[in-house]
């Protein structure tokens, strides 16, 4: 499958699972609980990192322009794919 066609079709999945929410008058609640999920996560992350010790890596700050370009680019579509791919055709389904 050509990749085009598989963005396209995840996309549109996606935009028709929002219309059907916002249709059904539950996307408020899915926004919700979408956020409360990402705080939840984020405090249990945090209590296992303080109780584990475990820390995140450092993003090493002597990368090269290129490194730095591409970061640039391409990082803020990295949260866009990752909707579209692991909620566009579940909202769908």
């Amino acid at each position: 499958m050509n990749a085009t066609v598989a963005v396209a079709l995840f996309g549109s999945s996606y935009l028709a699972g929002i219309g059907w929410l916002f249709h059904r008058r539950a996307l408020g609640k899915v926004i919700f609980a979408g956020i409360g999920a990402l705080i939840a996560a984020n405090l249990l992350g945090t209590a296992v990192n303080h109780f584990t010790g475990w820390r995140e890596l450092q993003v090493v700050s002597s990368m090269d322009l290129a490194g730095k370009a591409n970061r640039l680019i391409l990082g803020p579509w990295h949260p866009i794919w990752e909707e579209v791919v692991f909620r566009g055709i579940p909202l769908l389904c």
